[in-house]
């Protein structure tokens, strides 16, 4: 297979490579910059690329991971916190209605949560939906209920209902209700002709 063009007539020619967008308005530009160029005025892209030259910025020493160490720590509630320093002085309804008043910490707050509760907390299942997690009753059948041989011993309890019940303790899925059915329509009772017809 040869992939040759052997055709005599030329290919035509892509008149969009050739075509720039906004032209003639950047030809202008060009020319009323030569024009100015001549009379000493420069562009202010180049102005202020030569401002910079002159005048370089100062560089920035960014911190590195050891000063972020080696800076003090401080209690973000104590009364000699340093972010309240610029505020201190002030007045308290300016600083309320511009919204710079620290917040003061909760009462509740103050006080240890116990570590008993805490782990007894960690073993609950949370709440996940609007419904409590309820523990389903345990499948036991009666002595009297027992059979003679293992045999024809039945399985009692669902085991789909377990690992729904099982999903739930474990946080997997909220718990859930059944569905109600609910009629869109009231049930309507008609007595045919042909059973109305029916004498005893």
């Amino acid at each position: 297979l040869i992939l040759e063009n052997t055709s005599k007539v030329p290919a035509p020619k892509d008149v969009l490579a050739h075509q720039v967008p906004n032209a003639k308005k950047l030809r202008r530009k060009e020319q009323l910059w030569e024009k100015l160029a001549k009379q000493g005025e420069l562009p202010r892209e180049v102005r202020r690329a030569q401002a910079r030259l002159l005048n370089p910025p100062a560089a920035r020493a960014k911190p590195g991971p050891q000063d972020t160490v080696e800076r003090p720590f401080y209690d973000l509630w104590a009364s000699d916190n340093p972010l309240d320093r610029p505020l201190v002085g002030q007045d308290e309804f300016f600083l309320e209605q511009t919204k710079k008043k620290g917040v003061k910490r909760p009462q509740r707050l103050h006080t240890k949560p116990s570590q008993a509760r805490r782990e007894a907390e960690a073993d609950k299942p949370r709440r996940l939906g609007r419904l409590k997690y309820q523990a389903p009753d345990i499948d036991v059948q009666l002595s009297s209920e027992l059979t003679d041989s293992l045999r024809t011993l039945k399985p009692e309890g669902n085991i789909l209902r377990d690992r729904f019940k099982s999903f739930q303790r474990r946080n997997m899925i909220e718990p859930r209700e059944r569905a109600k059915f609910k009629r869109k329509y009231k049930v309507k009772l008609v007595e045919k002709r042909a059973f109305r017809e029916i004498q005893l």
